[in-house]
């Protein structure tokens, strides 16, 4: 699948059922597929209130847009998850 370069910022719905009805500042990411041999390659960058918290890399060959959007979904819930059960203080900046 070829994807456009450019990075695009994205509201992310954190588990509570709709983006549209969720606080602005609370959860937010920043995307970036790039095409790389044998599959796509998506950097993501997870903002908490505007404060970028983890940088999450996806890569694989993903057959359809729904697969590809699936697969990130749910990556980015389990480490909202995570962050959240952690605690902030023992959440320092993070790369994945």
């Amino acid at each position: 699948m070829k994807r456009d370069p450019d990075p695009v910022n994205v509201p992310f719905d954190a588990g509570n059922g709709n983006a549209r009805e969720r606080p602005a500042s609370v959860w937010s990411t920043s995307i970036c597929p790039q095409q790389m041999e044998g599959g796509l390659s998506i950097h993501a960058d997870i903002f908490e209130n505007g404060v970028c918290v983890c940088q999450i890399v996806l890569s694989g060959d993903f057959e359809s847009d729904a697969a590809v959007q699936a697969a990130l979904t749910d990556r980015l819930s389990r480490w909202i998850d995570e962050y959240k059960q952690r605690g902030r203080e023992a959440a320092p900046f993070q790369t994945f």
